[in-house]
């Protein structure tokens, strides 16, 4: 029987982490573990509760434990624009601060010595430790951008996942569409098409990074890389609409071309 490989979404009730448990029936070579706070517990409603991870950031053996175990983490972190103007937590609480607290967590594993990072990680069973082969990062088009807080975070997150050390693929969709969101936020339907009809007229390949993504389209994307290693690339456009079979060409073909020193700075494109 095939191993399965072990996923733990972290972000799991978000608009894609949604879409995600939706369409995740159609990977059987998942073993799946959803994070939630447990305020936020109840959007796990289409998994089952015996694959939930319910608890609180600031749990962080939980976390450890649930890390342990993984060979492939999704990191779907991050708050929206409109979220961080009225909540109390925004881009350095979020997106920030919970992407070093993933990356610290799983080079917890991948370094058995270092037991400073962490409290207690001395106690913790390594025995249990699975091969991590994958961090999946969900950023956005524009990242880096000087335009604004949202963007700039979202290059900021990037580059803990790369100075992490971590193997890596970093996702950035473009504007994320799907009916249920449309319908709480009727404006995205406006967009969606200004920002299709932009790309259609200029037609390049940084113009075709800006066509929207609907959201199971992404999530399709995210569950086609975990089944990879890591390539230490940004993907974007296109590149998130390819099969499985087209994307694997590009994998291996970037891994190969990777430095073998394990230090070395990888590039991004």
């Amino acid at each position: 029987m095939k191993k399965k490989t072990k996923l733990f979404i972290a972000g799991a009730t978000g608009f894609t982490g949604q879409s995600l448990q939706r369409v995740i029936v159609d990977y059987p070579d998942f073993e799946v573990r959803w994070h939630a706070r447990p305020e936020s517990q109840h959007k796990l409603r289409s998994v089952p509760k015996s694959e939930h991870a319910i608890f609180e950031w600031t749990h962080e053996r939980a976390l450890l434990e649930e890390l342990e175990r993984a060979h492939v983490v999704v990191n779907l972190l991050g708050t929206t624009r409109r979220k961080s103007r009225k909540d109390l937590l925004g881009y350095d609480e979020v997106d920030i601060a919970l992407t070093q607290k993933l990356c610290r967590g799983i080079n917890v594993h991948r370094d058995r010595h270092d037991t400073e990072r962490v409290r207690d990680a001395e106690e913790l069973d390594f025995a249990k430790h699975e091969e991590f082969t994958h961090l999946i990062h969900v950023s956005s088009i524009g990242a880096g951008l000087p335009v604004g807080p949202y963007l700039k975070a979202k290059q900021r997150a990037e580059n803990i996942v790369r100075e992490s050390m971590l193997p890596y693929s970093i996702l950035r969709p473009s504007l994320i569409t799907g009916n249920a969101y449309e319908d709480l936020r009727p404006r995205y339907s406006a967009l969606r098409g200004i920002s299709k009809g932009f790309a259609e007229w200029f037609w390049n390949e940084g113009a075709r990074a800006l066509i929207p993504h609907d959201v199971e389209e992404l999530a399709r994307a995210i569950l086609n890389c975990a089944m990879l290693p890591g390539c230490n690339k940004v993907l974007k456009g296109d590149f998130l609409r390819l099969n499985y079979e087209t994307l694997k060409e590009h994998f291996e073909k970037w891994i190969l071309e990777q430095p073998i020193d394990t230090n070395a700075v990888h590039d991004h494109v």
